[in-house]
C-alpha cells in the first residue's frame, strides 16, 4: 500500500460522507482498485468532545450479489482538539466489515459494524482529561495516569458516489 496510487485504466474512485460513533460525520475519499485501496479521511467528532478526526487506511470491496458488496476496511485515525490546544497522542484503529447496498452503478448506501482500538498517551504534567470518544460499547478498558487503552465495538452508515 501507498500514500499515492496510480492506475492506468478502471482505477476505483469513491467518495463517502459517513456518520458514526467514532467520527460523526467523515468524508473519506478512495482511491485505486476496488481489490485494494487506499482510503483517506477526515471528519469531526463533536457528541462527546469537539475533535478533529484524521485518518489514512486501506479497504476491499468484492460483490457479494446483484446489488451488495462486501467492504472490509482498516482505518488508523488520529484526533485532534478543534482549537488545537491541550493535544494529546490519541489514536484509533477501525476495523469494519461493511455491506454496500448498491443503488446504481454510481451510489451505494453502505452499514459497516466494526471494533475500535483506542490508545491515547497526555503529555506528562497534563491537567487535561483524556479525549472522550463515542464508542457504543466498550468490551476492554485500562486507565493509568497518563494512558488509556480502549476496545470498544461500533458502526458506522455511509453514503457513497463512485466515479
Amino acid at each position: 500500500m501507498s500514500l499515492i496510487n496510480i492506475v492506468k485504466k478502471g482505477g476505483y474512485k469513491e467518495w463517502e460522507l459517513s456518520f458514526a460513533d467514532y467520527d460523526n460525520v467523515a468524508l473519506s475519499f478512495k482511491m485505486c482498485s476496488q481489490k485494494l485501496y487506499t482510503i483517506y479521511t477526515v471528519g469531526v467528532n463533536f457528541l462527546e468532545d469537539d475533535l478533529w478526526v484524521v485518518g489514512i487506511g486501506f479497504g476491499n470491496r468484492t460483490p457479494i450479489s446483484a446489488k451488495f458488496d462486501f467492504q472490509p476496511e482498516c482505518v488508523f485515525n488520529h484526533y485532534f482538539p478543534i482549537n488545537f490546544k491541550k493535544i494529546q497522542d490519541t489514536y484509533a484503529t477501525c476495523l469494519k466489515l461493511g455491506f454496500v447496498y448498491r443503488i446504481n452503478e454510481k451510489f451505494g448506501l453502505s452499514l459497516a459494524p466494526g471494533i475500535n482500538v483506542l490508545n491515547a498517551d497526555k503529555h506528562k504534567n497534563s491537567d487535561s482529561d483524556f479525549y472522550k470518544t463515542s464508542f457504543f460499547g466498550s468490551l476492554y478498558t485500562n486507565n493509568s495516569d497518563n494512558r488509556q487503552t480502549k476496545i470498544g465495538v461500533g458502526i458506522s452508515v455511509g453514503l457513497s458516489m463512485k466515479y
